[in-house]
């Protein structure tokens, strides 16, 4: 006999820890749900080095303002 899976507990994972509403809980597969409720690894961490990487990839510019605007 298959084990008994607590669907109870898991919509209400996703109602309240995720903030989910039921329809969003219900479209949702199983892999994308189960990668929700993963706690974060890691390697999915943005820490500084991130950062600088994102602003030297995307600097913020200040454009002059024309007057053909």
């Amino acid at each position: 006999m298959a084990p008994m899976f607590d669907w109870s507990a898991l919509l209400r994972f996703g109602l309240s820890r995720l903030r989910l509403s039921p329809s969003e809980f219900w479209q949702l597969t199983p892999k994308e749900l189960s990668l929700m409720a993963r706690p974060h690894s890691p390697q999915a961490r943005f820490g500084q080095r991130e950062l600088q990487t994102l602003l030297e990839q995307y600097p913020d510019v200040q454009k002059a303002f024309d007057d053909d605007v």
